[in-house]
């Protein structure tokens, strides 16, 4: 016994290929800004923060004035001390945290946060 697929095969090639360019679409929107802050992450921290042990005073800058949602997310990485601008700036942050601060892609830069005196 011989079987045939159907002639409707080649409508439905199109209609998969259509299904699958969505997913992506779906999946870069989702994903997309995540790999593009990990992927730009090493460029928004500073140098002299690129190697330090212990924690870490820092000025994180962002392109707009935070918000009590950014402020909330920051505040996860270490103690939030305030914010002066477009600029968050947070205490004891530690050495192994740094770069994943810096890999949030809604963040500028991330510099260390000099004492006053």
């Amino acid at each position: 016994m011989k079987i045939t697929l159907p002639a409707v095969r080649r409508d439905t090639r199109a209609a998969l290929m259509r299904l699958l360019a969505g997913v992506a679409l779906i999946v870069g929107i989702v994903a997309g800004p995540g790999l593009y802050g990990c992927a730009t992450a090493a460029g928004r921290l500073a140098p002299s923060l690129q190697h330090v042990s212990g924690s870490a005073n820092v000025r994180v800058v962002l392109a707009f004035p935070p918000q009590a949602f950014h402020e909330s997310q920051l505040s996860s990485y270490g103690v939030f001390a305030g914010r002066h601008g477009t600029t968050v700036f947070l205490l004891d942050v530690p050495a192994n945290r740094l770069h994943d601060l810096a890999g949030i892609y809604w963040v500028t830069k991330i510099e260390p946060l000099k004492p006053s005196g």
